[in-house]
């Protein structure tokens, strides 16, 4: 089960024709999905890190997110804009979801659907080229909701390979986590199942439980894999 789903590259081709018919076509491509970054999808820019910065309310419920993601342009003058796609799985309405820029970039497009799903069109600053290097920006996605989440964030990475991925996750006091663990998982369910305690994947419970975090460098990351942190409600 999921929180907010990033669905696989054909699956949003269908959703993308219903929203809106004159919108380019996306590539198909790999699964990216994950509770707390749409995925990015883009011919021209690699994402060489990312950083997800989750907050919870007291009632569990997700109600904002901020994601940096750091690319690179794989083509000269690659083409600036990138297609996010968001959906809150335990609250489908319209509303629920809403995207804004925080540095570096534009929102300069976002279309719902009645299930409350968002394909968001982001705009960076410049028209990047191999050599610019690694470029910065960062998203905000405001969640209207008090329906408490399900208990997993996770990402899994496009087709160009990135070197970093974080997760930090920010919990109110009053709805915090028993226990929880990383996971680095092939199949979607996998790390939603706790490990054995000899695994050593049990992350430490910051602040009383209000802060975890997890940060996977590159000699952890490998194609096709889920990555993310699970944990369990208290009761």
């Amino acid at each position: 089960m999921r929180t907010i789903e990033r669905r696989e590259n054909r699956a949003i081709k269908a959703a993308v024709r219903l929203l809106l018919e004159n919108r380019e076509p996306i590539d198909d491509g790999e699964r990216a999905p994950a509770h707390a970054a749409g995925p990015s999808f883009s011919r021209d820019l690699a994402i060489e890190a990312i950083s997800h910065v989750c907050r919870f309310s007291k009632t569990g419920a997700i109600v904002e997110q901020e994601v940096t993601r750091w690319v690179r342009s794989v083509v000269p003058l690659a083409d600036p804009r990138i297609l996010v796609a968001n959906r809150y799985l335990a609250e489908s309405r319209p509303g629920v979801l809403r995207m804004e820029n925080l540095y570096g970039c534009r929102v300069i497009d976002q279309v719902e659907d009645p299930g409350g799903s968002i394909l968001a069109t982001v705009e960076i600053h410049q028209r990047l080229r191999p050599e610019d290097g690694v470029y910065p920006f960062s998203c905000r996605l405001l969640i209207d909701s008090r329906i408490r989440s399900q208990p997993v964030v996770r990402w899994r990475p496009p087709f160009h390979h990135p070197k970093r991925i974080e997760f930090k996750l920010l919990f109110d006091p009053a709805m915090v986590p028993v226990r929880a663990w990383w996971f680095g998982a092939t199949l979607d369910i996998e790390g939603q199942l706790e490990p054995a305690s000899n695994e050593y994947r049990h992350l430490k419970l910051l602040q009383n439980g209000r802060y975890l975090y997890k940060v996977f460098d590159e000699q952890q990351l490998m194609p096709n894999h889920y990555y993310g942190i699970a944990w369990v409600w208290q009761s």
